[in-house]
């Protein structure tokens, strides 16, 4: 049994590495720390905190989430800054410009606008979706565009008056008419003026979007949104030089004729282009592929079956490019062969993931194996 002086000992103790002495103890919890552990702790949270999540500091004991005010006040203040600036509740999906290096943002957040600008950006909106669905093509007899725009309208109001109506919930009935109006439009063979690389209906259709979302006040569905947005209207053009740039791929835009795979290996192929530039296009061919939910090109060099898209979070499997469950195995998709199983003495499900240890494997090490039971046949008389 220990004695007293051996717990008031461990209770003047920091309770991550049980040597220092404490410095401080939380207010909400009361775990207790020293001030070299703690600020280890949180410089290894902002570190991971890459993407377009926002990264919570816990309390390294209980695991509770604890607030700004009081964690920032035992850490130097360059790391709140850092802090702050990879966790932005609204931060916008971003490209570099290939040709001026400029950063070219997605959909830029109008969340924090006042009343009236809201509304006004509200009615611009609705005009603009009066103009689209009379201006475009819209083959579809049961499309009443008078009741769309009135539903619309009145949506919008409920969600200046009482938000009894989202942002997301409008986004979702009209998202798929946006979509619609481009579809049914009609290619134009007039050449389009120089920085209007697309028609004028994916062009209106494509603001609408940016502009109807930017209007979402909730961080986690903006983040959803503007995913949507990229993943049906990836054309955008840099705002300092004007250059074509693809937000799904990063290259030229190139979505009238090729898509982003198509673009890349006939680039890959250009002589014209530098050795370099042609090695780096074949990586990319023979290591990415199209996020299944966001539509945005990522990497995968090695490693399991199983992808979370460091973008939009999306989990999935590589081989196959469905949503990850437990029909896919680690290291061999449900959609592979089953003459390929049968080669091998372990089936994908009794792999592990990268990093965990093959309890089957380690067990089977330690077990006496299994005796063959002997059958007796009769004897002849």
């Amino acid at each position: 049994m220990e004695s007293p002086e051996d717990m008031e000992y461990w209770l003047q103790r920091c309770s991550i590495c049980f040597d220092a002495q404490l410095d401080f103890c939380l207010e909400y919890c009361r775990d207790q720390f020293c001030y070299d552990c703690f600020e280890k702790y949180v410089r290894e949270i902002v570190r991971n905190s890459w993407g377009l999540n926002v990264h919570h500091v816990k309390c390294p004991v209980c695991q509770d989430v604890l607030c700004m005010a009081e964690w920032c006040k035992y850490v130097p203040s360059s790391l709140v800054r850092k802090y702050s600036q990879n966790n932005r509740p609204f931060r916008s999906f971003t490209r570099h410009c290939s040709t001026c290096d400029h950063e070219i943002r997605a959909v830029k957040s109008r969340a924090h606008y006042s009343s009236d600008d809201k509304e006004s950006l509200l009615k611009n909106i609705s005009s603009s979706l009066s103009t689209l669905f009379h201006s475009s093509p819209f083959n579809d007899p049961r499309f009443d565009i008078p009741s769309f725009l009135s539903k619309f309208e009145t949506d919008y109001l409920n969600f200046l008056l009482d938000h009894s109506v989202t942002i997301r919930e409008i986004y979702r009935y009209v998202l798929p008419k946006l979509i619609h109006a481009t579809k049914s439009e009609k290619k134009e063979k007039r050449k389009s003026p120089r920085h209007s690389p697309y028609s004028s209906t994916l062009s209106l259709a494509s603001k609408i979007s940016a502009d109807l979302l930017s209007l979402e006040e909730r961080p986690d569905h903006w983040k959803e949104l503007q995913f949507k947005h990229i993943a049906n209207f990836p054309q955008t053009h840099c705002t300092e030089c004007h250059h074509e740039v693809c937000l799904q791929c990063g290259e030229a835009s190139h979505h009238r004729k090729q898509s982003c795979i198509e673009y890349m290996k006939s680039k890959a192929i250009n002589s014209s282009e530098s050795l370099e530039i042609r090695h780096n296009l074949q990586w990319k061919l023979d290591n990415s592929k199209r996020c299944p939910n966001c539509c945005i090109l990522i990497n995968r060099e090695d490693g399991c079956n199983k992808v979370d898209c460091l973008y939009c979070g999306y989990r999935f499997c590589w081989i196959c490019l469905c949503s990850w469950s437990e029909k896919c195995g680690f290291f061999r998709c449900k959609t592979e062969s089953s003459d390929i199983s049968s080669t091998h003495h372990t089936s994908s499900d009794d792999l592990p993931e990268i990093g965990v240890p093959n309890v089957i494997e380690i067990q089977a090490k330690f077990s006496p194996p299994r005796q063959q039971p002997q059958i007796s046949l009769p004897s002849q008389t």
